[in-house]
């Protein structure tokens, strides 16, 4: 009888093993799967957050700004963007006035009206005035 008590016994530690390992095994994987969510969730709100600030702060900037703006901020984190952002937005404003005046130099340099020659025509008529004519002359200086 001792035997078949022990037979049911370890019959039912093995059962209890088996129960408890399966329990463990689906308990690992819930896990694994919220951990993963939670992974992907994390990422999303930290992208959302990211884009919020960049959004807010450049609302006012021209497209180009924006994209610059954007294209420089794509890979950081926000801390880094939040720490980063006034200097970036100085520097390219700095870089695009740069820009400004080196097309402004250019331009200045190559016009072609610093060299032009202008001709003064000057008329003169010899043929005496009458006095008609300078009578008609006045009044038509008088209505300007």
């Amino acid at each position: 009888m001792l035997s078949v008590d022990m037979v049911l016994a370890n019959e039912s530690i093995r059962e209890a093993v088996q129960d408890g390992k399966k329990t463990i095994d689906e308990s690992r994987k819930v896990v694994g799967e919220l951990t993963t969510s939670n992974t992907e969730l994390t990422t999303e709100l930290q992208q959302t957050k990211k884009d919020l600030f960049i959004e807010k702060r450049i609302g006012q900037f021209d497209e180009k700004k924006s994209n610059f703006i954007r294209k420089t901020f794509t890979d950081k984190d926000l801390s880094f963007i939040e720490e980063n952002f006034d200097y970036t937005v100085n520097m390219f404003d700095k870089k695009a006035q740069e820009s400004l005046d080196v097309l402004k130099e250019e331009a200045i340099h190559e016009t072609k009206t610093q060299d032009a020659q202008v001709e003064v025509v000057k008329e003169s008529s010899d043929t005496p005035k009458s006095a008609t004519s300078m009578y008609a002359q006045e009044l038509a200086n008088m209505r300007l």
